[in-house]
C-alpha cells in the first residue's frame, strides 16, 4: 500500500487540491472526532492547514506577488509633496553706493513628479521576472503540499501496519499463553517433558517481548505523524484511500515497458518541483534580459509644479512649473556591467543544469518505485497463498 501512494506521488501531485488548504475549522480533526476515526485525508488536511513548511512557502508566494507590485511601481509615475524651509545668516551685498539685503529664510512648497520613460527594457524584464517567479513560488508551495503528503502517508500507514502486527502478536501471545497453560498441565501429569515446557515457554516470551517492541514502535510512528499534522493523534486510524487493484503489469508483462515510459512523461508533465525549476530557468533568463538592460541608455523626467515660495526672487516667485527631460548612457563604468551580465547568464546556467538533474532524478524515482511496486505485488501474491494454506491448515487441526 505504501509503495502504491509512494508511485503515485513521484508521478505527480496525489490528490493535492486547493480546497484541502483553505480555511478549516479551529480544529482541524473535527470531522474525524465526529466520525470515530483518522483517515489519510483527514491527516493530510490538517498537515496543509498547520504545518510549518507549507505555512513557509505561503509566505514565499506572498513575498513574491508583492514583488511583482514592486516591479510594476518601477514604471510608474512617482508623485512626491515637499515643503522645504530654508535658514541662513542674513548676508547684505554692497552695489555702486547702496545695498541689497537678502533674506535669511525662505519657504518652498511644490509637487515633483518622475517618469521614468525608458530604462533599457530593464523594468519590462523585471516585471516578467515578478511574475515568473510567482508562477516558481506558487509550484514550489505545491512541492511543499506534495512532500508533506508523502510524510504523512509514510507515517499513516507505518502507524497502520504496526497495529496490525499489534493484533496478530496480541492473538499470537493469547494462544500461547494458553498453550503453556495446558503443557505445564501435561507435565505435572507427566505426559510432557520439561523441554517441552521451556520450548513453549521461550516462544510466549520472545512474542511477548515482539508486542512490547512492536507497540512503542507504533507510539512512535503516531508522534511522527502528530508531528507532521501538528495537532495530538487520538483517534483510531482508517484507510480511506481507494487505489487501483493493478497499478503496474508484472515483471515481464506485456506492455510493461510502455507503462513505465507513460509514468515517467506524467511525472516530467506534472511533477510541481520539476515545473517549480522550469520556471526557475525563465526568471533566470529575464534576469540576463535584465542586467543587458544597462547597455542602453535611459532617458526620464522630472517635472515640479510650485505650489508657494516666500522670500524668493521674483522671477523665482512667477515661475508656476518646471520640467527636465534626463538622457544618460553608460559610456565606461570599468567593467560593472559586463559583469553583472556573465554573472546572470552563469545563474541561468546553473538553472538549466538543475533542471535537467532534477528531470533525471524524476525519470529514476518513479522507475524505483515501479520496480518496487511490481516486486511488493509479486511478494503479496505469495503471502496471501500462504495465508489461504495456514487458514485451511488451522481448520482441519481444529
Amino acid at each position: 500500500m505504501r509503495f502504491r501512494v509512494l508511485l503515485l506521488i513521484l508521478i505527480s501531485r496525489v490528490a493535492l487540491s486547493s480546497s484541502w488548504a483553505t480555511e478549516l475549522p479551529m480544529d482541524p480533526l473535527a470531522e474525524a472526532r465526529a466520525r470515530g476515526a483518522l483517515t489519510l485525508t483527514d491527516s493530510f488536511r490538517a498537515a496543509a492547514q498547520l504545518n510549518e513548511r507549507v505555512a513557509l512557502a505561503q509566505q514565499s508566494l506572498t513575498q513574491a506577488e508583492l514583488l511583482k507590485k514592486n516591479a510594476i511601481s518601477r514604471v510608474l509615475p512617482q508623485l512626491t509633496l515637499v515643503d522645504g524651509y530654508y535658514r541662513q545668516n542674513p548676508v547684505t551685498v554692497s552695489n555702486a553706493g547702496s545695498a541689497v539685503t537678502v533674506s535669511d529664510a525662505r519657504n518652498e512648497l511644490r509637487v515633483d513628479l518622475t517618469q521614468p520613460i525608458f530604462h533599457g527594457l530593464r523594468d519590462q524584464s523585471y516585471i516578467r521576472y515578478a511574475k515568473s517567479n510567482i508562477q516558481a513560488n506558487r509550484y514550489q508551495l505545491d512541492e511543499s503540499r506534495r512532500l508533506i503528503y508523502s510524510d504523512v502517508a509514510e507515517a499513516f500507514y507505518t502507524a497502520l501496519e504496526h497495529e496490525g502486527q499489534i493484533r496478530a502478536f496480541e492473538e499470537a501471545v493469547a494462544a500461547e499463553r494458553e498453550r503453556y497453560k495446558e503443557i505445564e498441565a501435561w507435565y505435572e501429569a507427566g505426559l510432557a517433558r520439561k523441554t517441552e515446557v521451556l520450548l513453549v515457554k521461550s516462544t510466549l516470551d520472545q512474542d511477548e517481548a515482539n508486542l512490547a517492541r512492536i507497540r512503542n514502535l507504533l507510539s512512535g510512528s503516531r508522534q511522527l505523524l502528530t508531528f507532521w499534522i501538528t495537532v495530538p493523534v487520538d483517534l483510531p486510524l482508517q484507510d480511506d484511500l481507494v487505489l487501483p487493484e493493478n497499478p503496474v503489469p508484472p515483471v515481464g508483462g506485456e506492455g510493461e515497458a510502455e507503462v513505465l515510459k507513460a509514468m515517467q512523461m506524467e511525472a516530467r508533465a506534472s511533477r510541481s518541483d520539476l515545473r517549480q525549476q522550469v520556471q526557475e530557468v525563465q526568471s533566470a533568463q529575464y534576469q540576463v534580459s535584465f542586467a543587458r538592460g544597462e547597455y542602453l541608455p535611459t532617458l526620464d523626467l522630472d517635472a515640479s509644479a510650485y505650489l508657494d515660495r516666500t522670500n524668493y526672487s521674483t522671477y523665482a516667485q512667477q515661475t508656476d512649473w518646471s520640467a527636465l527631460l534626463l538622457f544618460t548612457f553608460p559610456l565606461y563604468d570599468g567593467g560593472r556591467i559586463r559583469s553583472n551580465v556573465m554573472t546572470a547568464q552563469s545563474l541561468l546556467r546553473q538553472a538549466e543544469l538543475a533542471r535537467d538533474e532534477l528531470a533525471r532524478q524524476v525519470e529514476l524515482e518513479v522507475k524505483n518505485a515501479f520496480l518496487t511496486l511490481q516486486s511488493d505485488l509479486a511478494t503479496l501474491a505469495t503471502l496471501e497463498a500462504s495465508v489461504q494454506a495456514a487458514d485451511e491448515n488451522c481448520r482441519l487441526l481444529v
